[in-house]
């Protein structure tokens, strides 16, 4: 049994994690880190503990006070604040006596830390954290599931993700395809993924530094008859091509109200351009069915399946 802390715990992806180190029976003590602690009464027997990202020593003391052994961080990486937060939370957890190991936020594609930090859907925040963990004493694994696919499964599986709808609308029966619509990324589900996090917080051996998870290897089109499929229907089809893609001209399906039209236009451009390239396709190399056999993986038509059936 060991203390196990996870950084912004009650946010989508770190609330999976949580609720699968209680669902899996764990016996290890698990603390949630945040800026502020919630409204409503956590399960179990949780504990949030409010954290200052800002204090490297404060972190220090906090992690040696409630003798945390893991780490599980799943803050954002997309914006600088959360990306100095994970690097306050690296240099803390390299001094602390009693912390050994860490999953840093790193939930995406492969990030390669010798790029360019221009390059890519904020790679520039990922960078920094990678070599600060290269440099630190600390036991880590990397962990990249590519794209969730529980955006298009919800409302109807079970999921702490918000709502994003990129490329098919499952609701509406409707697709708006990046280029050719052949090219192949990696798709994952959320509850999968934590689940392989908890079982890497069991495992006594030593950590790789690398883990890819892939639920399925599939393109847009093998994802849209799919989907047309189970909903027994065809769906209205666009296709949106590189040359429009470039110039950041992105056919949108749904826009958060939050978000201003040119700023998703841009975000759904730069997307669907890695897609196109490859990028969100991860290496067959270093997959987690080869680090833990026993770990099987639902594949999106498995989950689209219990999804949409019948609906």
């Amino acid at each position: 049994m060991v203390n196990v802390a996870v950084a912004g715990g009650t946010g989508g992806v770190g609330r999976t994690i949580v609720e699968q180190l209680l669902l899996s029976g764990s016996k290890h003590k698990t603390f949630i880190l945040g800026r502020k602690a919630p409204a409503e009464a956590l399960p179990g027997d949780l504990e949030f503990l409010v954290t200052d990202y800002g204090d490297v020593n404060g972190l220090t003391k906090l992690l040696e006070d409630f003798d945390i052994d893991t780490i599980i961080s799943t803050l954002n990486m997309e914006i600088e604040a959360g990306s100095q937060a994970q690097l306050n939370l690296i240099a803390a957890a390299d001094k602390s006596r009693t912390t050994r190991r860490i999953i840093p936020s790193e939930f995406v594609t492969s990030i390669d830390e010798n790029s360019d930090p221009n390059s890519g859907l904020s790679a520039g925040g990922w960078i920094p954290n990678t070599l600060a963990l290269k440099q630190s004493s600390l036991e880590y694994v990397r962990i990249s599931n590519g794209m969730f696919f529980d955006y298009w499964t919800i409302p109807y599986i079970q999921s702490h993700l918000k709502p994003f709808n990129w490329g098919i609308d499952m609701a509406n029966k409707k697709a708006v395809i990046p280029g050719t619509g052949d090219d192949k990324f990696t798709v994952t589900y959320s509850r999968d993924l934590a689940k392989v996090i908890v079982r890497f917080v069991d495992e006594k051996d030593k950590w790789p530094e690398r883990c890819f998870v892939s639920g399925s290897d599939i393109s847009f089109n093998a994802l849209l008859a799919i989907a047309e499929e189970i909903r027994g229907q065809k769906f209205d089809v666009l296709y949106d091509p590189l040359d429009k893609l470039v110039k950041g001209d992105a056919t949108l399906l749904w826009r958060p109200e939050e978000i201003p039209e040119e700023e998703m236009k841009a975000l759904m451009s730069a997307h669907s351009q890695m897609l196109i390239s490859g990028a969100w396709r991860l290496p067959l190399e270093g997959r987690v069915e080869a680090i833990f056999p026993e770990i099987r993986l639902r594949t999106v038509k498995e989950v689209l399946s219990e999804a949409w059936m019948g609906k």
